[in-house]
C-alpha cells in the first residue's frame, strides 16, 4: 500500500519544475519540498525535509519508495535521488562528509 503522502489529494498537481537539459540537479529548496510530500512517517525524509541533511538512512527510504512508486511521483523520486547523489552524506569519518561514491 502507498504511504498516505502519495495519495492524489496530498500530492502537488505538478512534479518538480522542469530544468533545462535532462539529468540536471534540482535546488535544495525543491528537494526539501518533494521530501515533505513523501515523508509519511519516514524519519530520514522528515529530517531531510527540515534540515536538508543527506544521511545514509535517506537512501534506504528512497529505495523503499521506489518499490512503492506510482507514475505520478516517479519524477519526484528521480529528482530527489539525483539531488541526494550529488550531495555529501552527513556521517563521514571524523565528522567529514562522505560522498555517495565513497561508500
Amino acid at each position: 500500500m502507498l504511504p498516505q503522502a502519495l495519495m492524489d489529494d496530498d500530492c502537488p498537481r505538478r512534479g518538480p519544475e522542469p530544468t533545462p537539459g535532462r539529468g540536471r540537479v534540482i535546488s535544495t529548496k525543491t528537494a526539501q519540498q518533494i521530501a515533505t510530500k513523501l515523508t509519511d512517517a519516514r524519519p530520514a525524509l522528515r529530517v531531510f525535509a527540515a534540515t536538508g541533511v543527506v544521511t545514509p538512512e535517506l537512501y534506504v527510504e528512497l529505495a523503499q519508495l521506489y518499490d512503492l512508486r506510482r507514475p505520478e511521483v516517479e519524477r519526484w523520486l528521480d529528482a530527489l535521488t539525483r539531488y541526494a547523489m550529488h550531495r555529501p552524506v552527513s556521517c563521514g569519518q571524523a565528522g567529514r562528509p562522505r560522498y555517495p561514491e565513497d561508500r
